[in-house]
């Protein structure tokens, strides 16, 4: 039985014997190792054998980027404006070995060579540049940690300024300014958009003036061209009328022309058949006389001043006489009451 317990007992101390010699180091850390109190090496991620009661873990040491928040720092500006500014630094271990053993106190250090840097930054910018330039202070300030914490294996990646807190009366001052800024901005704008506007209404009443004068030519052009066609139009018209009314006179003369032919061919074509028919009737002298006398009255009625007479006039008028009275005698009886035919 006693034999049972010493094998246990034996197995469970030969267990924690290997748990604490066999040794695992996690990624993104590692660790320093110390042998009867000097440094002896540094273990990187992986498994490692570790001597008891020789060798001893003295610092584990993270490998990952590391935030600091360091806390809100009084400073002075050039124009003597007391600001507080609160910042955060970034950095990472890349010689494990200083880091260790370089500062004892690496947070408060950092903290302290921080405002230090800032101060002097700081008292070299106005308050205007301060608000401003942050991004200017930022690379300022990450250039001299990194080269002041270079010796306790840290690398400072960015130190960023959060935030910087002004006293209340330099906000109110602030406030005001910006208030008159903004309020000048506004004025500026409302300007320009009102010379914008009046820009925009010139341009627009050049734009319809152009139109307007364009339209204008456009009519003037259109009435002138109208004007000219209606001319046009009108002594073609009045051509074509005198052509008209010409051709109108020469068919009316045509015409008359023709009916004065055929009235001169009918008057003589009856002069001829009472010629004929005289002829074939074999007039006497006095007939002939009587004829003379008609064509004699017939002259008197035209439009000449002059009228010759033939000497036998009066035989002619004896002639009409007795021809009178022939007729008569055989023109039958008349009543009584019927007035007499001639005088």
């Amino acid at each position: 039985m006693e034999a049972i317990v010493i094998i246990v007992l034996l197995v469970l101390a030969t267990i924690v014997i290997l748990a604490k010699t066999i040794r695992i180091v996690p990624q993104s850390e590692v660790w320093i190792i110390e042998s009867m109190g000097k440094y002896s090496t540094t273990w990187e991620p992986g498994v490692h054998i570790l001597w008891l009661f020789i060798n001893r873990i003295a610092t584990r040491i993270s490998t990952k980027e590391l935030s600091l928040d360091i806390p809100p720092q009084p400073v002075i500006t050039k124009d003597n404006v007391q600001i507080s500014v609160d910042s955060f630094a970034m950095f990472k271990v890349f010689d494990p070995y200083k880091f260790a053993y370089g500062c004892a106190n690496i947070t408060q250090a950092f903290s302290a060579i921080s405002n230090s840097a800032l101060r002097g930054i700081i008292g070299d910018l106005t308050l205007d540049e301060c608000l401003t330039s942050r991004d200017r202070i930022n690379a300022r300030m990450t250039k001299e940690l990194d080269e002041a914490t270079d010796k306790w294996g840290i690398k400072v990646l960015r130190l960023e300024i959060s935030n910087i807190i002004l006293p209340n009366d330099v906000k109110e001052a602030n406030q005001r300014q910006i208030k008159a800024e903004r309020e000048k901005k506004e004025r500026e704008t409302a300007a320009l958009a009102e010379r914008n506007t009046k820009l925009q209404k010139a341009q627009s009443d050049k734009e319809t003036a152009i139109l307007r004068a364009e339209a204008d030519k456009e009519t003037a052009l259109m009435s002138a061209e109208a004007s000219k066609l209606r001319t046009i139009k009108a002594a073609e018209a009045e051509k074509e009328a005198k052509l008209l009314a010409a051709e109108a006179a020469k068919q009316t003369a045509l015409l008359q022309a023709e009916a004065k032919a055929e009235s001169i061919r009918l008057i003589g074509e009856a002069q001829a058949e009472s010629i004929r028919l005289l002829n074939e009737a074999a007039p006497s002298e006095a007939i002939l006389r009587l004829k003379a006398c008609e064509a004699l009255v017939e002259t008197a009625k035209g439009n000449a001043t002059k009228l010759i007479i033939p000497s036998d006039i009066s035989s002619l008028v004896s002639i009409a006489a007795s021809l009178k009275e022939g007729l008569q005698d055989h023109k039958p009886a008349i009543k009584s009451d019927a007035k007499p035919a001639l005088k």
